[in-house]
């Protein structure tokens, strides 16, 4: 789990796997791997999830209303 100010890991082994879990966690977080194309596919995605929030009454409902608050 992560945000703009902090970041959750969760680690799930046994005890005799714990030091070598923290230590791929580690490297994971410093060291990330995301490959260009597959950001561009999430990105793309949430674009068009966006897009089609335009056209859903819920959607349009619940921003009227934050901009009303």
């Amino acid at each position: 789990n992560g945000s703009a100010s902090g970041v959750t890991v969760n680690i799930e082994t046994d005890r005799q796997h714990l030091a070598e879990a923290i230590r791929l966690a580690g490297e994971m977080l410093r060291k990330p791997a995301f490959p260009a194309n597959e950001f561009d596919k999430l990105k793309d995605e949430n674009l068009a999830f966006l897009e089609s929030q335009k056209s859903e009454p819920a959607s349009l409902a619940g921003i009227a209303y934050a901009r009303m608050s």
